[in-house]
């Protein structure tokens, strides 16, 4: 099974791209790998829907194989402000809320309708590929709005519901379940009993005994095994290194490199370019304009005949995500110039 990671964040905050390998995923496509274009009416956070393409291409990227794909969502992300945003808001906000907090209410409801939007757009996408497909949908945690416990239908600000939607009718099955246990819940159902922590889950949901004392003592121990100790459950080995993580799932190519000497550019035309592509002429940055996801521009001085480009994916930290291959400049007027003095 081959995992992959898409999220609009940044590679490199909590160090994600390290946990994430540390954790055995294949890829994880960070924004830095996203050609963004649409944000929040607060432009604080890109829409959700660029994640339906990126899901596709992950799936897409391994034919005839089952796939594991996390997904994190941001647009019901805050900050929620307290000034009108929307002015046309489609839903609206009752109550005896001051004006304030019912800005801040308003614009949350209506970003997580677009999540709402989103979630439907992405299950006919995932339809229309015709493959047996199982979606977990879950929250990690409340907006930043002040709730508390009194707030809550469940009276407990920890709880959060779950959905779930499948293409091959597999039935509805409604379960409480801690939520480490959300996927050990899931995978049993499809019949994989794959994980040492999944099976010690599994079988205790299949016992129902999850909850009781031996079962979160044992849970812990073996936990304690794997992350700290001397991993008894593997005979002291570790056969889940790290992974070799690759960032994205798809290349980043130079096609071709052409002077605009009207305009003062040289024109970078490739595939998958995004605002976090840079050039590199010789191995320095150069200044980087992007255009689209198929070109960027850089000044006409920065470059000269014979010269070796890059356009790498750069992350925080001059961190460099994905690369080109190279491509050697061949400007037109000096090949003019050559065969005029030869001449």
């Amino acid at each position: 099974m081959i995992g992959g990671l898409i999220g609009i964040i940044s590679g490199n905050f909590y160090s994600r791209a390290n946990a994430f390998s540390m954790m055995g995923f294949d890829s994880f496509t960070s924004k830095e790998l996203m050609d963004i274009r649409e944000y929040t009416p607060l432009r604080s956070w890109p829409t959700d829907d660029i994640l339906i393409s990126e899901t596709i291409k992950a799936l897409d990227a391994t034919e005839h194989q089952p796939d594991f794909v996390y997904t994190i969502t941001v647009q019901g992300h805050g900050d929620y402000p307290k000034e009108k945003i929307l002015k046309n808001p489609e839903i609206l906000i009752s109550g005896p809320f001051e004006e304030e907090t019912r800005n801040q209410w308003e614009y949350y409801v209506n970003m997580i309708h677009e999540v709402d939007k989103f979630i439907g757009n992405l299950t006919a996408a995932l339809e229309a590929r015709d493959e047996n497909t199982i979606v977990v949908f879950f929250g990690d945690h409340l907006p930043s709005l002040g709730l508390e416990e009194t707030d809550m239908a469940t009276g407990d600000t920890f709880q959060t519901n779950y959905i779930t939607w499948n293409n091959f009718g597999l039935p509805k099955k409604d379960a409480d379940l801690a939520a480490y246990e959300l996927l050990a819940s899931t995978t049993n159902d499809l019949g994989i009993h794959e994980g040492t922590i999944f099976t010690y889950e599994q079988s205790a949901l299949d016992a129902k005994t999850t909850g009781s004392q031996p079962y979160l003592e044992g849970l812990n121990h073996l936990q304690y095994d794997l992350l700290y100790g001397d991993r008894f459950a593997y005979n002291g080995e570790d056969p889940y290194p790290a992974t070799d993580l690759v960032m994205g799932v798809e290349d980043t190519s130079i096609i071709s490199v052409w002077p605009s000497y009207f305009s003062g550019y040289v024109v970078v035309s490739g595939k998958n370019f995004t605002r976090w592509s840079k050039i590199y002429v010789n191995g320095e940055e150069v200044t980087t304009y992007y255009v689209n996801d198929s070109r960027l521009r850089m000044l006409v001085d920065d470059i000269e005949d014979g010269d070796t480009v890059v356009v790498n994916q750069m992350g925080s930290g001059n961190t460099v995500f994905r690369s080109t291959q190279e491509y050697i400049y061949h400007d037109p007027l000096a090949e003019n110039t050559e065969t005029a003095l030869t001449e």
